[in-house]
């Protein structure tokens, strides 16, 4: 048998080279992990109180891994495949193969869009990531079908005969193997999804990632053109076509018409993406019936239609998933914003609930709560605050920022990689929850 590191070690490693394929600074760390002296510095006490044999079974790794990043340049911010190729045939010939094994995805960086987060919570950049061909060819990279993979560097088998750097067909062939369990895992082949307010921000992204999952996307939103727009947008992204159904949602026929159109094109509905509806707030004791009305009409009684409509059918062909995008005023209530925080405290309640009534039929009901987010709604409420106190975006953008430990609010991206985390069988034992979606702004203890 092989002597290899410990998994959690070797986990750590892989990071660590990931990184280095496109930050100087972690190949510097690579470097100093390869030789021989003492391992001092925060960034080693992952190694702190290991045994010495597997500190050198980790140092000889790092040893083959430094030496052949010597003859790789860093990855750009935005890799060419030509490029990634190289890097991903560098380490094949150091004995780092690359691979999607369960073991390894269990310990690497986790797939999302944006960035990669590692077992010890840093960030991985996209750079690290490799685009792999899911196909092969030697006519060259236009021909390449390309999936945006996480990866581990494996050191727990005996380094494959590597091929000669001139038969890229034959490097072809062997990373699109080790690269199609990935693939086949992340898809989602024959499934259906409602996304509703899904022509701008969060509902637009959701729709997007679930698209890129190979999932039928059905979009729903009040504006035609809108709603044609970013469908056009997420085809020429993914090659899928998204079905468009404008309506207005806050009428239950509405509701009923979305639900009867996207049954009639596509069979079923398997996953449903509650989004629909914004909800103004102001002085409670000027805001008129009206207003209550009308908003809660598209948010809170929207949500409800959409989900008693769906849920017969799922019930029918045994499970579902229905995720409610809720505000993060439902936990946060504010004097300015009574309207909006009754209204989602209710949706959450109202996702527990239908989790229960749902759990027979494994029909999975969660909720996300996204605090400030980067859309165009977002965009006008600054320029409106803007316009009313005399101060200028920036400074009311960066006053916004500073109630947000990571810096910054969250972009729709953000919100959508977990709604599509939520509607996966990866999130098969999640039902009745609400996640938080702020970057630790709330101050509390539940998710």
């Amino acid at each position: 048998m092989i002597a290899t590191p410990l998994l959690p070690l070797r986990n750590r490693l892989a990071e660590l080279i990931l990184r280095a394929l496109a930050d100087t600074t972690a190949r510097r760390d690579l470097a100093r992990l390869a030789e021989a002296g003492p391992l001092a510095g925060g960034e080693f006490s992952w190694l702190a109180d290991v045994d010495p044999e597997q500190i050198a079974l980790v140092r000889e790794r790092a040893r083959r891994a430094h030496e052949a990043l010597i003859h790789c340049p860093p990855l750009r911010a935005e890799p060419s495949l030509g490029e990634t190729l190289t890097a991903a045939a560098t380490l094949f010939d150091a004995g780092l193969r690359s691979r999607t094994g369960h073991a390894a995805r269990e310990g690497s960086a986790r797939r999302c869009r944006g960035s990669y987060r590692s077992p010890s919570g840093t960030s991985i950049s996209p750079t690290a990531i490799w685009r792999a061909p899911a196909r092969c060819s030697t006519r060259g990279p236009d021909v390449y079908s390309t999936a945006t993979c996480p990866t581990s560097i494996s050191h727990d088998s005996p380094p494959p005969s590597p091929p000669p750097p001139t038969r890229s067909a034959e490097l072809s062939r062997w990373l699109s193997r080790h690269f199609h369990e990935v693939e086949a895992d992340q898809k989602w082949p024959g499934k259906t999804a409602l996304v509703t307010g899904a022509s701008k921000g969060i509902g637009r992204a959701v729709a997007l990632a679930l698209a890129r999952e190979g999932v039928s996307v059905a979009m729903c939103s009040r504006k035609a053109n809108d709603l044609e727009q970013a469908a056009a947008a997420i085809k020429r992204a993914t090659g899928g076509e998204p079905f468009c159904i404008p309506a207005d949602l806050s009428e239950l026929s509405g509701v009923e018409d979305v639900v009867a159109t996207t049954r009639k094109r596509f069979g079923r509905i398997d996953i449903l993406v509650n989004n629909a509806g914004a909800i103004r707030g102001g002085d409670f004791l000027k805001i008129p019936d009206a207003q209550w009305a009308e908003d809660w009409s598209l948010k809170l009684f929207g949500y409800i239609r959409m989900a008693r409509a769906v849920f017969p059918s799922m019930q029918e062909q045994g499970g579902g998933r229905i995720c409610n995008v809720v505000g993060a005023a439902a936990r946060n209530p504010t004097a300015a914003y009574l309207t909006g925080g009754a209204a989602n405290a209710g949706l959450i309640n109202f996702t527990k609930g239908l989790a229960d009534l749902g759990a027979a039929s494994n029909i999975l009901v969660t909720a996300v709560s996204p605090a400030a987010t980067a859309t165009e709604r977002w965009n006008d409420m600054i320029k409106e605050r803007a316009a009313a106190t005399g101060r200028s975006m920036a400074d009311l953008h960066a006053e916004a920022v500073k109630a947000y430990p990571l810096g910054r609010i969250a972009t729709p991206e953000d919100v959508a990689d977990l709604v599509c985390f939520l509607v996966s069988a990866r999130a098969s034992f999640l039902t009745g929850i609400c996640i938080t979606v702020d970057g630790g702004a709330t101050r509390g203890v539940y998710p």
